[in-house]
């Protein structure tokens, strides 16, 4: 059997598994709500004028949860206090595609970070061959490139509970690229068909950025109506999960491990908000 084959099973496997688990799971996810709590006001200059995409790097016994935010080609860590959303910046990595710039890559997307690796995706002006950077999300330091075939990669996002890592085009996305994180550096995916609403048959519109909670994948777009889906990646089943205050373009999107917060970066005429979420069952 190809490594791409075996590689296709295994994951066609974990998500068939994770399907037969109870239903009052999946029911609870489709009942949850998320409703706005504040917003933070970045000037521009903190993402070097174009925001991105935000992760968290989460706690361990020696560093409290803080938060990663992304520009074009920037890398910002600061610290975390989801309460007052403060965000007090620690280190910056101001030129974060140097080790890549010869290749042509000059956009950095929305981030995730997982196991102590934070993973980028990036893309150049051609959008044809688009590949995942990884870096140390300590120092932020470039730790190595992963080609891949997609054209377009606006964002990445880890599901910590299978180790996949899950992308997606921008514009007319009907299915989701699904890489094994453990094998990441072979390139090799399979493709997780999307279940879409009416009125959505032919695709989700500017997808911007995602991130895992559980078994669900959220997605933030910056399509008329800004909406925010929830993708249950077990079934490919995906629902709106609420709409975004009228804004220029939608970003990132990261949850939280601390408090469960939600943030949402929006890139405005002059400034940059996160808005902030929580959910109720």
């Amino acid at each position: 059997m190809q490594p791409a084959a075996r590689l296709a099973l295994l994951v066609i496997a974990a998500i068939a598994v994770a399907s037969c688990s109870s239903s009052s799971s999946a029911a609870a996810a489709a009942a949850s709500s998320w409703s706005m709590k504040q917003e933070h006001i970045f000037l521009e200059s903190f993402f070097a004028s174009s925001p991105q995409g935000v992760a968290m790097l989460f706690a361990n016994s020696s560093v409290p949860e803080q938060i990663v935010f992304s520009g074009k080609t920037i890398l910002r860590r600061c610290s975390y206090v989801g309460k007052t959303m403060t965000f007090a910046s620690i280190l910056e990595n101001p030129n974060a595609l140097a080790n890549v710039s010869a290749l042509g890559y000059n956009h950095i997307g929305d981030i995730d970070i997982y196991n102590g690796v934070l993973y980028a995706p990036i893309e150049e002006d051609s959008y044809t061959r688009p590949a995942i950077v990884t870096y140390d999300p300590m120092t932020l330091e470039y730790t190595g490139l992963v080609q891949t075939t997609q054209k377009h990669m606006p964002w990445v996002a880890v599901s910590s509970l299978y180790k996949f890592l899950f992308s997606s085009e921008f514009d007319n996305v009907t299915s989701l690229y699904v890489y094994q994180v453990e094998n990441l550096k072979m390139g090799l995916f399979t493709i997780l068909d999307l279940h879409l609403p009416v009125g959505l048959e032919q695709g989700l519109m500017a997808v911007q950025g995602g991130v895992v909670s559980g078994t669900n994948l959220y997605l933030s777009s910056s399509a008329p109506g800004d909406p925010v889906y929830v993708v249950d990646y077990r079934t490919g089943i995906v629902q709106l999960e609420f709409n975004l205050p009228s804004t220029q373009e939608t970003e990132g999107i990261a949850i939280a491990n601390s408090d469960g917060y939600m943030y949402v970066l929006v890139q405005n005429n002059f400034d940059v908000v996160a808005y902030q979420y929580s959910q109720s069952s």
